[in-house]
């Protein structure tokens, strides 16, 4: 039944019908319950009607005659989309006051965001950034900043999806996120650099895999694209998505060791999506309104 229901929101994902491509679709964990969730923000999605066929019977239980859930007022979707011509700068104080030593860096933008997915620990990221210059002094110009409460992830509660069909023989991975920021090494008297320019994103990342089945490996041998999306949720109301729309994976090196279980490793490399024409979309639900 499992392969039945994976197949069948493998084509839902694929359809081009608009009453169909406007949910999302999913597997759960157990491999028993299709997951519908409406694309439409707040109680627009709660119109959408949901039916068993009888004729041939599906055997299948809805959950209820529409969606539901839907709230006009809650958690905040906060929504990262790639692709921008321009980004964001800023000036990040590092201070030691037991020295004392502030330095002020300026003009400072993300290039790399780095994710290291494994089975336990606390969700983890390094971004790596290009500053244009830092102004060092004894004191802070930070003024009076308040501590961030912070909830974080846990590396126990996450699920890769392929698909929409939950990866149950994922032991290991990266996700990588690079801007190639290139920098402007003009000539001038303070030896600073003129700034930065975005060059071309690129999307990559690494999923090890027990070879438990061929699916993966037939993908990869066909060049077929496939959709990525890995996840972290505490709750409901506070969850990270990052969804990787068009993956291409490559043709592994399947080592035979011994003793143990064979693995795979799969070095992905994400393209454009024809479709969305996004790389990569970032979902934080949490309740901050915006950033």
């Amino acid at each position: 039944m499992s392969d039945t229901l994976a197949n069948a929101v493998i084509a839902l994902k694929a359809s081009v019908v608009g009453a169909i491509s406007s949910q999302d679709y999913a597997v759960d964990i157990t491999g028993t319950i299709i997951q519908i969730v409406s694309r439409a923000i707040g109680t627009a999605g709660n119109s959408v009607t949901l039916a068993a066929s009888s004729a041939p019977a599906s055997n299948a239980t809805v959950s209820g005659a529409t969606l539901s859930g839907g709230s006009a007022s809650g958690p905040s979707n906060n929504v990262f989309n790639s692709g921008a011509l321009s980004l964001p700068s800023a000036s990040v104080e590092v201070g030691l006051p037991d020295v004392p030593s502030y330095g002020m860096n300026f003009g400072l933008m993300a290039d790399k965001l780095a994710i290291q997915l494994q089975r336990s620990g606390m969700l983890n990221a390094t971004v790596s950034c290009i500053a244009q210059g830092e102004n060092r002094a004894s004191s802070s110009g930070a003024g009076s900043p308040t501590t961030q409460v912070i909830e974080r992830f846990t590396q126990f509660l996450g699920l890769v999806k392929r698909d929409g069909v939950p990866l149950g023989n994922i032991v290991s991975g990266t996700f990588n996120y690079m801007n190639n920021l290139d920098k402007v090494e003009v000539i001038r008297p303070d030896g600073r650099i003129g700034g930065c320019d975005p060059a071309q994103i690129d999307v990559s990342g690494q999923i090890v895999v027990r070879f438990a089945d061929t699916t993966l490996l037939n993908l990869a041998i066909n060049n077929s694209p496939i959709e990525l999306v890995f996840n972290w949720a505490l709750s409901a109301s506070k969850s990270l998505t990052i969804l990787v729309p068009t993956v291409y994976l490559p043709k592994p090196r399947i080592a035979v060791t011994g003793p143990g279980a064979i693995q795979a490793t799969f070095d992905w490399m994400a393209a454009q999506n024809p479709t969305s024409g996004k790389t990569c979309v970032v979902t934080l639900v949490n309740d901050i309104a915006g950033y």
